[in-house]
C-alpha cells in the first residue's frame, strides 16, 4: 500500500493543467500530468497513480472516454476518476453516471478545496476496497498485483500500439458488438431479397460472433428452411446426431407456440433425439421470434465451456435483432405468393 498520493492530471489547457496540479498539490498529492489521452493510457502502464483527473474536452480520448477504459479494464478499476467540465448538466450528469466516474468537478465553480474533497474520498475509496479484496483469500505473491493490473515492478517501458488497442477495445468491447452486430443486420436486410439469403448472411455474421463447430438455423414458413454449418473435423455420424437433436428441439418449441407457428411442418412425435452427442459438449438453442413463422437457432462446440453468461446473452441479442429481419423476410415472400395467386386467378378472365 503507497503511503503518498499520487494524481494524474490531465488537460490539454496549460492554464487548466497548472490550476489543477497546484490545487492537488496542496493537498497532499504527487501530480503527474499529461495533455491527451493518449499519453493518459502511455502514463497508466508506466505508473499507477491513485486518482486521475481529466478534462471533459480532452484531445484523443476525452475524459468521459478514459474513464470507460479505467473503470472497465480490471487492472485499473480500482484507480479513481473525476472528470472536469465547465457546467453541470443533465448531460454531463448522464454519461458520469454511464462511465462510472467516482465524480464530477466544475471548473469555475466548485471551491480549489473541494476539488481535494472528492480525490481523498474517492481515493479512500478505491483503497478501501482494493484492500478488502487483498484480504478476502488472496496471497500476496503477484496474483494480487495482477488482479489489480500491475506487476509487482512497475514497467518502465511505453507500451506498443497494440497493447493500446486491446485496452480501448476492450473497454468498448460491448458497444463494438452491438454496432457489429447491427451493421451487419442492415446490410443483410438491405442486400438479402430472399430468405434463403437471410439466413446465408446470418451465419456469416455469427461467425464473427462466438466460435462454434456445429450451426444449424431452421425456418418454417410453407417449407422448412435448414441451413448446416458444420466443422470438417466432425464425422458423419455426430453432424446427424446434431441435426436429430436440433429438429428435435425445433418441435418442441413449435409444440409450445403451436397456436403461433401454424405453419410448422415438424412433427415432434417424429424425432428421437440421439443420448450420445459424441464429441459437442456445448449445445444452447434460441427461439427467432416471430409472430408468423417458427424458427430456432443452435449452436454447439466441442469445448465444455464454449458458451458462457457473456457468450449467451450476445446470442440472445443476435437473433432478436435478425428474427425481425426474418419476420419481414416472411412477410414479404408469402406477400409475393399471395400476388402471383391473385395475377393467375384473374389471368383467366383477361
Amino acid at each position: 500500500m503507497k503511503n503518498t498520493k499520487t494524481a494524474l492530471v490531465a488537460a490539454d489547457s496549460e492554464t487548466i493543467r497548472s490550476f489543477l496540479t497546484k490545487v492537488l498539490e496542496t493537498g497532499g498529492y504527487t501530480v503527474i500530468t499529461a495533455a491527451d489521452g493518449l499519453e493518459v493510457l502511455k502514463l497508466l502502464y508506466t505508473t499507477k497513480p491513485d486518482c486521475v483527473v481529466a478534462y471533459a474536452h480532452l484531445p484523443v480520448l476525452n475524459g468521459f472516454n478514459l474513464s470507460r477504459i479505467i473503470k472497465n479494464t480490471k487492472k485499473l478499476a480500482d484507480i479513481a476518476v473525476i472528470i472536469c467540465v465547465t457546467e453541470v448538466s443533465t448531460v454531463s450528469q448522464f454519461w458520469g453516471d454511464n462511465v462510472l466516474c467516482n465524480a464530477l468537478y466544475v471548473l469555475g465553480r466548485d471551491a480549489p478545496e473541494q476539488l481535494c474533497g472528492l480525490a481523498d474520498k474517492a481515493v479512500g475509496s478505491g483503497r478501501q476496497s482494493q484492500c478488502s479484496a487483498q484480504t478476502s483469500g488472496i496471497s500476496d505473491d503477484g496474483r494480487s498485483a495482477a488482479l489489480y493490473g500491475m506487476p509487482d515492478a512497475v514497467s518502465q517501458n511505453a507500451p506498443d500500439a497494440a497493447s493500446l488497442i486491446e485496452l480501448t477495445a476492450g473497454a468498448y468491447e460491448s458497444e463494438l458488438f452491438t454496432h457489429y452486430v447491427m451493421a451487419a443486420a442492415y446490410e443483410a436486410g438491405v442486400q438479402a431479397f430472399s430468405l434463403d439469403g437471410l439466413v446465408q448472411r446470418m451465419v456469416r455474421c455469427l461467425s464473427g460472433v462466438c466460435s462454434y463447430h456445429a450451426l444449424a438455423v431452421i425456418v418454417n414458413d410453407d417449407d422448412v428452411i435448414e441451413y448446416l454449418d458444420v466443422a470438417p473435423s466432425l464425422g458423419v455420424q455426430e453432424t446427424a446426431d446434431f441435426r436429430q437433436v436440433c429438429k428435435a428441439d425445433f418441435a418442441a418449441n413449435a409444440a409450445e407456440h403451436r397456436e403461433e407457428w401454424q405453419t410448422c411442418r415438424i412433427a415432434e412425435s417424429c424425432i428421437i433425439p440421439p443420448e450420445e452427442h459424441g464429441r459437442l459438449k456445448s449445445y444452447e438453442y434460441f427461439v427467432l421470434a416471430g409472430d408468423d413463422f417458427a424458427g430456432t437457432m443452435h449452436v454447439a462446440s466441442c469445448s465444455p465451456d464454449a458458451f458462457d453468461e457473456r457468450c449467451h446473452d450476445r446470442l440472445v441479442f443476435f437473433t432478436t435483432v435478425f428474427s425481425r429481419l426474418l419476420e419481414a423476410a416472411v412477410h414479404y415472400r408469402r406477400t409475393k405468393r399471395a400476388e402471383k395467386r391473385t395475377r393467375l386467378a384473374f389471368s383467366r378472365f383477361v
